[in-house]
């Protein structure tokens, strides 16, 4: 769906409802859509509790965003569900039966972690995963069946296989007991500036039994894949099945480009399953039966709620009469044009939508036949995770550098820094293709990354980023690198496999068989990921793009050559390449 398709239908969608609202002769609000017509009873019917004792205007506030979210936003199916209870409900059990009888089995996987004595001790545990933490007691509830991997045998078609993996369901707080969650095997990271974005995914609820599996299984087989955190909420009851927001994908907001592509890539899969013909009011269309919305800038807010609640105190403020026109108005100025309704009011991050029109998407799946290999594909995949995208097709990345002579911090990349800068991230993306490697996630973000460079040549820029950042940069006399970079004896590695005619042998440089060991081949984070840190660096003078070229030349030094640097043997580092 287009900017423009987007705006007619939100448009549209706002003029049914300002023009199906009334007051009657008695000062009752009213919708002629009903019959009878007075909300106050109607809304009943959505399990909303008139609220007592309010004034006048607090009780109009109340009915009418109340009957927006319910009557409009669920934009509820005719469809009848089936009575007969699907898998989403069948198989949770409390959360102290494993506590007791082999809490291993559970816990002891890559998704949570948890102290035994503690729980025996206080019947509770504080779970941890990355930068998660879950409080949970024996009154909640666990789930073995929610993770699925997909298994490949010698000429045999993929098998989808329980594993005994940790979902977890919250009955009376939090999130309520007719919702569920499944988690990613990444921790989702909010920034704290309102950085969740949210795909609706409407399942046909005459499917869910297969449609459910299904679906996670994919989603978590294509994100856990690309190293993109996700949280997926779903009904846990059927009948909850009937609301066109009935399963909601969570990502955070610097993965939209990746994540487009992943479900660009899983659509003909799953469609099968998705009613195309009905979506949340006020959602933008990424695919037929997928929508699209920003998190509100407090995450505990609903998407719907606050768009019912900004929509009614426009009706109730400046709405006298059938004429939609103040209502509009008021949104337009509001959100910085009404085509931004998705978003959050006067949005600045970029949301390019022509990710969902790609076709013959192209994944390339690491086998991990090769240590080295499969330790540069581990790095493309976080720096294409982690690009910038500052104008639709085009990308950069932010890295820890010198402003000045008194401050540091993180910046845009520069175009004319050469290979400690833009270029060397673009010299080793373009390293993989010289490989043969395929893949339309690295080749997109490699071509908006040239892009951004031949736009911007010999232009510096700091981003404006998010307040911490800029906190940070403001800072002086700081010095944050990487972990491994603060030792000479890795960085001596580091130049000498990528600079050095000889071709590389591994056994000669511990420090880097050490990143490979202890970080790559864990899945640990090396110590300039931007993962609930400050320490993300992209270049090639203390970043990424290093380890991921020096990688490469340990794979295959004849194709991948190495650079040289100028001749004062300064490491600051090499000289500008000629990589397009």
């Amino acid at each position: 769906m287009t900017e423009d398709e987007y705006k007619s239908l939100v448009t549209a969608q706002i003029n049914q409802i300002v023009d199906n609202i009334f007051f009657d002769t008695g000062g009752k609000l009213c919708d002629q859509s009903i019959d009878p017509p007075q909300i106050a009873s109607s809304i009943r019917a959505f399990g909303v509790e008139v609220l007592q004792g309010l004034s006048e205007d607090d009780l109009n506030e109340f009915l009418l965003t109340n009957w927006i979210y319910a009557n409009y936003y669920q934009n509820r199916t005719s469809t009848p569900v089936p009575t007969a209870q699907a898998q989403v409900n069948s198989r949770h059990f409390p959360f102290k039966e494993p506590f007791w009888n082999d809490p291993d089995r559970y816990w002891r996987n890559r998704f949570w972690r948890y102290d035994t004595q503690q729980v025996q001790e206080r019947e509770q545990a504080v779970l941890t995963r990355g930068f998660e933490t879950r409080i949970v007691t024996s009154q909640q509830f666990v789930e073995d069946e929610l993770i699925f991997e997909t298994f490949e045998k010698e000429n045999e078609p993929l098998i989808e296989e329980e594993v005994k993996y940790l979902s977890m369901v919250f009955p009376k707080f939090q999130i309520g007991k007719t919702e569920k969650f499944v988690f990613g095997k990444q921790p989702l990271d909010d920034d704290g500036q309102g950085g969740i974005i949210r795909f609706y995914l409407h399942l046909d609820p005459t499917q869910l039994t297969r449609s459910i599996p299904h679906i996670l299984t994919k989603i978590n087989q294509y994100f856990n894949e690309r190293l993109i955190p996700f949280h997926i909420k779903f009904w846990s009851e059927t009948a909850g099945f009937v609301r066109a927001d009935n399963m909601v994908l969570y990502l955070e907001r610097r993965h939209f480009f990746v994540a487009g592509l992943l479900l660009t890539s899983l659509y003909d899969d799953i469609k099968k399953y998705l009613d195309k013909d009905r979506l949340p009011y006020f959602v933008r269309e990424a695919m037929p039966g997928i929508g699209f919305a920003k998190s509100p800038q407090k995450g505990e807010q609903s998407f719907g709620s606050t768009r019912a609640k900004a929509l009614a105190n426009a009706i109730l403020k400046l709405h006298k009469n059938p004429d939609v026109k103040p209502v509009l108005e008021h949104l337009d100025e509001v959100w910085g044009g009404i085509q931004y309704f998705y978003l959050n009011p006067k949005p600045s991050f970029i949301y390019d939508f022509s990710v969902f029109e790609q076709k013959n998407i192209v994944l390339f799946r690491d086998e991990k036949e090769d240590e080295f290999l499969s330790a540069a594909w581990s790095i493309a995949k976080l720096l294409c995770r982690e690009a910038i995208w500052v104008a639709e097709g085009q990308c950069n990345w932010m890295s820890y550098q010198p402003i000045d002579k008194d401050r540091n911090g993180y910046c845009l990349l520069g175009v004319n820094n050469g290979f400690k800068g833009l270029e060397g991230v673009i010299t080793f993306l373009r390293a993989l293709s010289v490989l043969g490697i395929r893949d339309t996630v690295i080749d997109y973000v490699f071509e908006a990354a040239k892009e951004y460079f031949q736009k911007n040549g010999g232009e510096f820029r700091i981003t404006p980023v998010a307040p911490p950042l800029t906190l940070f940069a403001q800072q002086k006399n700081i010095f944050v690198l990487p972990i491994e970079f603060k030792s000479e004896t890795f960085s001596g590695e580091v130049k000498d496999i990528i600079t050095k005619e000889e071709t590389p042998d591994i056994n000669n440089y511990p420090s880097i068989r050490n990143v490979l060991q202890q970080h790559i081949m864990e899945e640990r984070p090396l110590g300039n990921m931007l993962d609930g840190t400050d320490h993300f660096c992209a270049d090639m003078r203390y970043g990424l793009a290093a380890y991921g070229y020096v990688f490469l030349r340990l794979y295959d030094p004849k194709r991948i050559i190495r650079l040289t640097e100028p001749e004062s043997g300064n490491l600051n580092l090499f000289p500008s390449l000629n990589v397009f």
